[in-house]
């Protein structure tokens, strides 16, 4: 998980000072005052002379104020290594930070809209469930894999946060987890959706009861309760199902995901909603092209279950492919929702079970590099994120117009981001069934 200064670091190295500049490491730098640093390993040079780097730019990504981020070289003393500013610094700590040297007309914003626009061009295969929109909102959030919890609103007294610590349990599947943390009896959080009434309807949670009581999946149509809420208490990650039919003269459903106890902790990992009779369902706007919708449909098969029959335990469940010709992926782009799948006569055997779309996700979909954030590690391939910047860096008009060398530096870039792309792992996570007249193998 490299941060955009290691990203950075690795492309000015590659290139060459003329080209992107080059940074000092904090180690390197015996002094700052407020109108200069010293760094006698980079600028004590006898071959020098004091405007060999005048105009330059220097950038302090770590300064504490705005205010200090960058200035330019008037002149630097080459029998002691000082370099002065055009500017004085407020800020004149320099426990750890590095500076970096940016060539003329080079700008820290010119890199960091660089660093950040390039991770449009990454992707990473994702896993979302299958789900319809809810009432009122954009984005579905079904698999907790927006770091904002706004898609959701909470029920009783309870706070609901967003966990993505790497290697934690508390994560089942993607980037996140809903936690839910409750302090009274049977609260959570909920969303709503638009269903007939009489409609038959099949939810889906995947939640882990971390502490307290047990995590429930409860439906309520506005009055009541519908059917029998589920409910498991075990510490480890379970699906949970509710198949029921929509009361005569309701038409929204409240899809609830609750903690039973006072105290309870509960990880939520994915809501899945349809309907049986679900012919078309609209995607979130975030997949707005083929190329990141066309790994295809998943269902979650179960290997066992509860004495209820509607507790499913994940480690136990296998991903396989829903057979490609139930569905299509209908594109209408631009469009206010420019994606949905089409579902074919069928697909009612696999809507009994949770289904995911296994997709493309551009990394610039969670992540952002700003320029008052350029220490903030991104879970991307360091050589995958070098290339990609150096791709965009090398594109920009406003460099072609300052170095002369873009174009063999574009090429070299282009090459190391197709060998970088091709080490890739994009298989998914299931097994494809073959078919012979002896039925599936």
């Amino acid at each position: 998980m490299p941060a955009p200064t290691a990203v950075l670091q690795l492309a000015m190295a590659k290139t060459g000072r003329m080209a992107m500049g080059f940074y000092i490491p904090n180690a390197a730098i015996t002094a700052l005052t407020s109108s200069s640093f010293t760094a006698p390993r980079f600028f004590l040079n006898g071959m020098f002379s004091n405007n060999t780097y005048q105009g330059w730019g220097v950038w302090r990504p770590s300064a504490a104020s705005a205010a200090d981020y960058f200035r330019h070289i008037s002149s630097i003393a080459p029998s002691t290594g000082v370099v002065t500013v055009d500017a004085s610094w407020a800020d004149t700590t320099s426990t750890s930070e590095d500076i970096y040297i940016l060539p003329p007309g080079i700008s820290p914003d010119m890199i960091v809209d660089c660093l950040s626009n390039s991770l449009r061009y990454g992707y990473f295969p994702n896993l979302e469930p299958v789900s319809m929109k809810p009432v009122g909102t954009g984005i579905a959030d079904a698999g907790m894999q927006n770091t904002a919890t706004s898609a959701y609103s909470t029920y009783g007294t309870v706070t609901f946060t967003k966990h993505g610590t790497a290697n934690s349990e508390n994560v089942f599947r993607g980037i996140n987890a809903g936690k839910i943390v409750t302090t009274a009896v049977t609260s959570g959080v909920y969303q709503q959706y638009a269903i007939g009434e009489g409609e038959r309807v099949i939810v889906h949670n995947l939640s882990m009861l971390s502490a307290g009581t047990s995590s429930q999946l409860e439906l309520y149509d506005g009055s009541n309760v519908i059917g029998t809420t589920s409910e498991h208490s075990q510490r480890k990650w379970m699906y949970m199902r509710r198949r029921e039919t929509m009361t005569d003269g309701k038409t929204t459903l409240t899809v609830r995901q609750l903690g039973e106890g006072s105290s309870d902790t509960v990880y939520l990992n994915g809501v899945f909603v349809v309907t049986e009779g679900t012919r078309q369902m609209i995607l979130d706007t975030r997949w707005d092209t083929a190329y990141k919708a066309e790994m295809g449909l998943k269902y979650v098969q179960f290997r066992g279950q509860d004495q209820d029959g509607d507790v499913f335990d994940a480690f136990g469940a296998e991903m396989i492919d829903v057979p490609r010709h139930l569905y299509d992926i209908d594109i209408e782009t631009p469009g206010a929702n420019p994606t949905r799948l089409q579902f074919h006569d069928g697909i009612e055997e696999y809507l009994r079970y949770p289904i995911y779309i296994h997709g493309r996700r551009a990394f610039s979909d969670l992540y952002s590099v700003t320029i008052a954030d350029v220490a903030t590690s991104v879970p991307i391939n360091t050589d995958l994120w070098d290339a990609l910047f150096r791709l965009e860096y090398f594109s920009k008009g406003d460099v072609r117009s300052v170095y002369s060398d873009w174009a063999l530096d574009l090429g070299r870039a282009q090459g190391d981001a197709a060998a970088a792309s091709a080490r890739q792992i994009v298989r998914g996570p299931s097994r494809k069934h073959t078919y012979s007249s002896w039925g599936r193998v």
